[in-house]
């Protein structure tokens, strides 16, 4: 798994360096908070295998190198680009985990919020993260979502904690 990881650290760096090049983003990244993340998946990457995620955006191409790094990890990664086909995947199929953004383009589709409802109305279980480009440091996380955050190494954290805790 050595040659494998080292292309996982690689993936978070590139999500990284694709966050601190978007001023409205604003992420920075310490090392010592992005090298906690990779040992603590490294320590514990059973937890990822087989795992199933369904990744919710509208915008795909702004997590690619996240959801190369979750490939690599063994990971097995839906994708949906709107609520609608969120929602009819995971009425046939099981997930893990569900990885959303919260704004959507379109008008017609329902904002992430909107989608954790509707989710929520089915299956009350299953973790649901917000992955988003800004993060308003004064509101709470959403009271039904398991988590929220910006950086790729906190999304490594948080997608540990969810699998760990399905597991239970």
């Amino acid at each position: 798994m050595g040659a494998e990881f080292s292309f996982v650290k690689n993936s978070i760096d590139a999500a990284i360096e694709f966050g601190e090049k978007s001023p409205e983003w604003n992420i920075t990244v310490p090392e010592k908070d992005k090298d906690a993340a990779l040992n603590r998946a490294r320590h514990h990457l059973n937890s990822f295998q087989n795992a199933k995620i369904l990744w919710v955006d509208d915008h795909p191409e702004n997590n690619r190198n996240e959801r190369r790094m979750f490939r690599k990890l063994r990971v097995d990664i839906d994708t949906a680009t709107n609520s609608e086909k969120a929602l009819d995947r995971l009425s046939i199929d099981i997930y893990d985990l569900v990885i959303s953004d919260i704004g959507r383009d379109d008008e017609r589709d329902l904002d992430g919020l909107q989608f954790l409802d509707k989710f929520r109305a089915f299956d009350k279980k299953t973790p649901l993260i917000f992955y988003i480009g800004v993060v308003d440091p004064d509101k709470d996380k959403p009271a039904q979502a398991f988590g929220i955050t910006k950086r790729p190494d906190e999304l490594l954290h948080l997608t540990l904690d969810a699998l760990e805790t399905k597991k239970y």
